[in-house]
């Protein structure tokens, strides 16, 4: 069974809910893989929101995995199927799919990359850069660094095993802190604490769902901004 989570940081959009509650309808008559459904709300708090949800998980859910999705990421129920089967077949505990983002680059690189990150290094220095789509694509997973949490399957047994616990003595598991020195945001400091761990992570460019920006970003959207220079 699976419990699929997300904060809301008002960003909702109408074709996300659409998207999942088509994906929780297509289910109860296939699969009925989804358990339970819940979100929270959190404002521009996102580090919070994730860690209330990833406690809301280990105490009111029985499932043995969670995915998290992002209020802005578009699902069908076959598109959880796929990421949970190539997670269970691979025997991989941590798995993402892959969206993609739009950034505002000013120094020429293509602006449409995806969501799942390895690390190189360059210069004397250890640096996050995007898995390359296209000389990947045919790899069922890959082993990553770190990715978005807009898709994350991962295995409760993991969550139990990463938390750490603040000064109010609640767990938690993201925080905007640093990451090998620099300034990171929550999902980067997230998969940092599980890499402490010994968890090993894994992205499938098999399972990409849309996001929605301004534009619906797809694996079309980066193949014409990589490699459409008419």
């Amino acid at each position: 069974m699976i419990t699929v989570v997300w904060s809301d940081h008002g960003t909702v959009q109408g074709d996300f809910c659409a998207s999942l509650i088509n994906s929780v309808k297509e289910d109860s008559k296939k699969r009925n893989l989804i358990d339970m459904v819940f979100s929270t709300s959190s404002g521009a708090a996102v580090a919070l929101g994730r860690n209330i949800l990833f406690r809301d998980f280990l105490d009111i859910s029985t499932s043995p995995w969670l995915l998290m999705v992002d209020a802005d990421t578009l699902w069908t129920a076959d598109k959880i199927y796929e990421l949970y089967d190539i997670a269970t077949k691979n025997e991989v505990k941590v798995l993402s799919g892959t969206y993609f983002i739009n950034l505002n680059c000013s120094k020429g690189c293509p602006h449409v990359q995806p969501s799942i990150y390895k690390y190189e290094q360059r210069n004397g220095k250890k640096e996050s850069v995007f898995v390359d789509v296209v000389e990947n694509q045919d790899k069922e997973i890959i082993e990553i660094d770190w990715a978005g949490l807009g898709a994350l399957l991962i295995h409760r047994s993991v969550l139990e095993d990463t938390k750490e616990v603040g000064l109010d003595g609640e767990p938690f598991w993201c925080a905007e802190a640093l990451v090998d020195g620099s300034f990171s945001g929550e999902d980067h400091y997230f998969f940092s604490i599980l890499k402490k761990k010994g968890h090993k992570v894994y992205g499938t460019l098999k399972v990409i769902v849309g996001h929605g920006k301004k534009q619906i970003l797809t694996f079309e959207s980066y193949i014409k901004d990589h490699y459409d220079f008419s």
